[in-house]
């Protein structure tokens, strides 16, 4: 039974230790979301509501695998057939809820580099716009400028 008793301490020790992360995750996102200045733009605020969403399913997530890590590190299966079941259910969820993090993760790594792109690609039209109107102006510059340089440029 020595073994099962470190196997729970180890076990009850990591759980902890995931719960604690998940806390701190969620902390920060929480403190990150009210840094955030008033957002105006539609995309941005949706943007930012679904990451919110998503970094808390992460923790949440986290959590219960905390949880479920904490309890699956306390049975011993070599005791009885319903423990067998209970163990191997357990951890079963357990590799599934880490399965579900890492896919949020993925679909938030995702996410990100779509907004990247599509700042970016509003960022290039914003430069295009400014360069033509500035063209546009020093090939018809209006009267003002025109009486201003005396008709030298």
């Amino acid at each position: 039974m020595r073994g099962i008793e470190a196997s729970a301490a180890a076990g009850s020790a990591l759980g902890v230790l995931v719960l604690c992360a998940a806390g701190l995750l969620a902390w920060l996102q929480f403190r990150d979301r009210g840094r955030r200045d008033r957002l105006e733009q539609v995309d941005e605020l949706l943007y930012f509501r679904r990451q919110d969403m998503r970094r808390y399913a992460g923790a949440v997530l986290m959590a219960v695998a905390a949880i479920a890590i904490g309890l699956g590190s306390r049975i011993d299966p070599r005791v009885g057939d319903s423990s067998r079941r209970w163990f191997v259910s357990i951890w079963f969820v357990v590799c599934m809820l880490i399965l579900a993090l890492v896919a949020v993760a993925f679909r938030d790594w995702y996410a990100i580099a779509a907004y990247a792109r599509r700042r970016r690609a509003a960022i290039v039209r914003e430069r295009e716009r400014v360069i033509a109107e500035f063209q546009a102006r020093k090939r018809n510059p209006p009267e003002e400028d025109r009486a201003a340089t005396n008709g030298f440029y």
